[in-house]
């Protein structure tokens, strides 16, 4: 593997990230940060392990350190789950989160006035 194709991993997740999971960032550290919670613990380390991997690439002699294979089943993981988020489900999860929580909290108020109505003997 040479630092070629890591930066080419490194684009194709950045570019995943950017259209996957709306983040935007100079660098894909910095994107990395941006995208919080939205990326599992398990693929944010193997995003890292990349990141610190080209940059070992940089030098001759710690590019031996570099476990190729370590990197790239990490980079495939990654490439992976962001290719199979879709923007509009979150989108809609989201929304229906909220109006779940909102008639929920209607339907109690509801039946709280209903009782209250009728323990005063008004209905």
């Amino acid at each position: 593997m040479t630092a070629e194709t890591l930066q080419n991993q490194a684009d194709e997740i950045s570019m995943l990230m950017a259209k996957k999971l709306r983040v935007k960032g100079a660098s894909l550290e910095r994107q990395v940060q941006k995208a919080g919670r939205r990326l599992p613990k398990k693929l944010k380390r193997d995003v890292e392990n990349l990141l610190e991997a080209q940059a070992l690439m940089g030098n001759p002699k710690l590019e031996r350190m570099v476990d190729v294979v370590a990197i790239s089943e990490g980079s495939g993981r990654v490439i992976g789950h962001l290719q199979t988020l879709e923007p509009w489900e979150r989108f809609k999860d989201r929304w229906l989160g909220i109006l779940g929580a909102i008639s929920l909290a209607l339907i109690v108020t509801f039946i709280l006035v209903v009782y209250v109505l009728w323990k005063r003997g008004l209905v």
